[in-house]
């Protein structure tokens, strides 16, 4: 009898032992601290900056803009920026959201606008599923690139309110290159624009076009002066509007610079494509033609150069306005010596002179030329006497 009592207190008091032990196990357990928000941005030079969701939005106040030199944002992050203020990246900004969700930068006041971001010299930048709205910077664009930049937008809107869209049309004074959403000059390494939206991008240095993919869905893309040494290809889904620019290749290496059926380009500012050691393909068709003539404040343009080893193949392609001057007379399509053409259902008009020039030595088939009234067919310079 007392060998069981003593044996039922044992196994009571194991019980409680363990239950004593499962309780201290369960309180235990340390909950996560919650990070300490201080979701207002005040100091205008830090050195790095993490942003993140358990403490957005995050406001940066007036006074100047943020200038930072590492900046981090997790998804789902919301910066809210004054009206005088913008953020200026030194080194490096990393802000990938995601589809479910993104980051998003907005105006204080959805009745003002706020300066954008811009990357230093050699800044670099990482953007995906981000939404850039209310900003614009005369000339400078909601985002401005300085040069030498590694940039990657994937999947960024650049977006305005009615009243924010009305702001901005003054800072274009009627002009709308004056107020781009975008400016990027020279960009390097594995930089990429792919799903971008907004209304005006400004590429300033033309062989950055290379880094933009056809997914794009801007209104204009402007290529800026500048030489083109690799394949590309203008598409149709977008409208250029084009400076200055030369494909140019070497004796060994030839770059195509390829325009899509149904392309449309406007040439600006005395804007022309120069081909040298190099090729120019218009592949218009019947239904489809490509169109060049000039662009917004500009009534005529500089036409199509071909140079030393240049060789154009044009098709189903419609020129207006397009005036290479030279010696006192005017063309549309300049061949130089050494290079060659051939055109093949090709309108031109407005040239106030020739169709096209061709000079020394070079080779020219034409077949389905149609002109204005004014226009002439063919001038053939002869090789210089010796």
């Amino acid at each position: 009898m007392l060998l069981a009592w003593l044996l039922a207190v044992a196994a009571c008091s194991t019980d409680k032992t363990d239950n004593t032990n499962k309780r201290a196990t369960t309180t235990g357990k340390a909950k996560p601290a919650a990070p300490k928000c201080n979701s207002e941005i005040r100091q205008q030079n830090p050195s790095k900056l993490v942003l993140r969701k358990a403490c957005s939005p995050y406001h940066v106040l007036s006074g100047g803009s943020l200038v930072v030199k590492d900046m981090v944002i997790e998804p789902g992050v919301t910066v809210v920026v004054a009206d005088a203020a913008g953020v200026r990246v030194t080194g490096r900004l990393v802000a990938k959201g995601t589809a479910e969700a993104p980051i998003q930068f907005v105006a204080k006041d959805s009745n003002t606008l706020w300066p954008g971001l811009s990357f230093d010299t050699r800044a670099k930048g990482q953007l995906e599923h981000a939404h850039i709205n209310g900003a614009a910077a005369a000339k400078l664009g909601a985002l401005y690139a300085k040069g030498g930049n590694e940039l990657q937008l994937r999947n960024v809107q650049f977006g305005l309110s009615a009243a924010q869209a009305k702001l901005r049309a003054k800072l274009n004074e009627g002009d709308a290159n004056k107020a781009p959403t975008l400016v990027v000059n020279k960009l390097t390494g594995k930089s990429v624009f792919e799903n971008v939206s907004g209304a005006y991008a400004r590429v300033a240095h033309a062989a950055s076009i290379r880094y933009f993919k056809p997914n794009n869905r801007f209104d204009t893309i402007e290529i800026g002066h500048g030489t083109i040494r690799k394949p590309y290809r203008f598409h149709a889904s977008q409208n250029y509007a084009i400076r200055q620019i030369e494909i140019h290749g070497t004796d060994s290496f030839r770059p195509v610079l390829t325009v899509e059926a149904g392309s449309k380009l406007r040439f600006i500012d005395g804007g022309h494509i120069q081909v040298r050691d190099a090729e120019l393909h218009v592949q218009g068709t019947k239904e489809k033609p490509v169109t060049m003539s000039p662009g917004p404040g500009s009534r005529t343009w500089e036409g199509l150069w071909f140079q030393k080893n240049g060789k154009g193949v044009l098709r189903y392609l419609e020129m207006t306005n397009a005036r290479v001057v030279l010696k006192g007379s005017a063309r549309s399509i300049f061949v130089n010596e050494g290079a060659r053409l051939r055109a093949e259902n090709v309108s031109v008009t407005g040239s106030k002179g020739y169709a096209i020039t061709a000079g020394c030595r070079t080779k020219v088939n034409i077949d389905g030329l149609k002109l204005g009234a004014k226009d002439k067919r063919l001038e053939q310079r002869p090789c210089p006497k010796k």
